[in-house]
């Protein structure tokens, strides 16, 4: 399923759900601690999705999972983690669950997570080990699949 290859993609469309969902449903959002947490988390994981693209322009490469990358990106977020814009997507559904108060974003971020490790990070793991061997093998070694 190539579906499964565009994270992006799939991200909004489970995450399209909930919101459906909510809106049809015409709960309040109700302003406190949760509202205030979320909408920090959502702002910063945007921020970091920034910053993790500036590293893919720097260097010149792709971040389309469906694109044979030309660079190994191992520094600044890549550090940390060997996914951090998955992370992003990640956080955005958690916040997202905090402002609207709908478990259905937690469910997203649960089944977002599931399908990108299980399928999209397998797959774009084997392109990386075949394209950059011995470096991708070290760089694994390091540096989590997550965090």
């Amino acid at each position: 399923m190539k579906l499964l290859r565009l994270p992006l993609i799939y991200w909004l469309l489970i995450n399209l759900i909930p919101f459906i969902g909510f809106e049809l449903h015409s709960s309040p959002i109700h302003t406190g601690f949760f509202f205030y947490l979320g909408l920090f988390t959502v702002i910063t994981s945007g921020i970091w999705l920034f910053y993790c693209l500036f590293f893919f322009i720097k260097l010149k490469t792709s971040p389309n999972p469906n694109h044979i990358p030309t660079q190994l990106i191992t520094n600044g977020p890549y550090k940390m983690s060997r996914n951090p814009i998955y992370l992003g997507f990640l956080d955005i559904s958690i916040g997202l669950f905090f402002i609207f108060g709908n478990w259905g974003f937690l469910g997203a971020a649960v089944a977002f997570y599931l399908i990108t490790d299980r399928y999209t990070i397998a797959h774009e793991e084997k392109i990386l080990s075949q394209q950059f061997g011995q470096a991708w093998q070290q760089y694994c070694r390091h540096v989590r699949r997550w965090l």
